[in-house]
């Protein structure tokens, strides 16, 4: 009896709940719209393209490529390990410089390190970790060579800092 009064009032609030629903993801996608006609960038999913490959034929390298009104331009690069997990990626400027934020995994998928790049040249801050996810060493780049105080773990986590 129970049952069949909470179907009863389930069905009755069902068309609301789907008014609302509709209502809700409609305002969504059409803000998501209107931002895309501002911009005037029709949305174009990224492309890879393969660069090298291991000696057992699995993918090595992709360079990834955008496409933005109408014209393809090289974004990033990704290297992969054999067993298909990301080694190291990043993006690439015009003149296929490392820019922004570079990442490097071992093949289990954890963080090796993180740096950051402009026009090549590592900048800002640089952090790597040991295989079991210790950090390894912390510091600042500039220009591509360290500043200020560095400070490195060894495998018990025992600290030491260097300045330069």
């Amino acid at each position: 009896m129970e049952y069949r009064i909470f179907l009863k009032n389930y069905y009755r609030r069902l068309p609301r709940l789907l008014l609302f629903n509709l209502l809700f993801l409609g305002g969504l996608c059409l803000n998501a719209c209107q931002e895309n006609i501002k911009k005037k960038e029709p949305i174009i999913p990224t492309e890879l393209k393969i660069t090298s490959f291991y000696e057992n034929g699995k993918t090595k390298g992709q360079e990834v490529y955008a496409i933005t009104n109408g014209k393809r331009y090289l974004k990033g690069y990704k290297e992969l390990h054999e067993n298909g997990s990301v080694k190291m990626e990043g993006e690439v400027d015009e003149h296929k410089s490392r820019t922004g934020i570079w990442k490097s995994f071992y093949d289990d998928g954890k963080p090796w390190s993180i740096g950051e790049f402009d026009k090549g040249i590592e900048i800002g801050e640089k952090k790597t970790w040991y295989p079991d996810g210790k950090i390894r060493y912390q510091g600042q780049m500039e220009a591509g060579t360290p500043i200020g105080t560095w400070f490195f773990w060894d495998e018990q986590g025992n600290k030491t800092e260097k300045t330069y």
